[in-house]
């Protein structure tokens, strides 16, 4: 703005100079003024080209703009789409566990009551069992322990092995004493 008013200035001072050109002092600075004239009309030139330059690139980044607002709608759009479709996905495999889980858990009471069912006669067998063995002679004999006895003797001399004789009178270690009263189990 203040070249455009230093430009009016000098055209006036110009016209109103033209008359004084005989005098050698107006020529110089008529000269001078003429010089200047054209430096401003070259920075006004260069100014003028910068301007260009600059709504070009103004131009060129606006066009950058739309581009990437198209581009990054689009992207966004088949995002949300394969989102979407990830989604779906997703409940259609839970509706599916949901499904298996419904189905396992039937089959699982299911089981359940069978095992119960076997409990219930393991139970019988047990009974059927002590009942039977209280039916049943008993297959063991009495032996009372003499001095200089040992359990090793006691199970060779009845044809049993030490940890049956041991098992049979709930014993521990192989420690017995005279007149113990002991349980010699069948041989099988």
């Amino acid at each position: 703005m203040r070249s455009v008013w230093t430009l009016l200035l000098l055209a006036s001072l110009i016209s109103g100079c033209t008359r004084l050109q005989n005098s050698s002092l107006t020529n110089g600075v008529v000269s001078d003024l003429r010089l200047e004239m054209a430096d401003l009309r070259q920075r006004v030139g260069e100014s003028e080209l910068d301007l260009r330059l600059l709504e070009d690139r103004i131009e060129t980044i606006e066009h950058h703009v739309r581009s990437f607002e198209t581009t990054a709608t689009t992207q966004t759009a088949k995002k949300i789409s394969e989102l979407e479709k990830t989604l779906e996905k997703m409940h259609q495999e839970m509706q599916s566990l949901m499904q298996y889980a419904k189905q396992s858990h039937h089959s699982l009471t299911h089981h359940a009551e069978k095992m119960a069912l076997l409990d219930q006669k393991f139970e019988e067998i047990g009974k059927l069992r002590t009942a039977l063995s209280k039916l049943s002679p008993k297959n063991t004999l009495s032996y009372r322990v003499k001095p200089k006895d040992s359990l090793q003797k006691i199970a060779k001399d009845h044809n049993v092995s030490l940890e049956e004789l041991k098992k049979a009178n709930h014993l521990s270690s192989d420690v017995i004493r005279p007149g113990q009263e002991l349980k010699i189990p069948s041989s099988s």
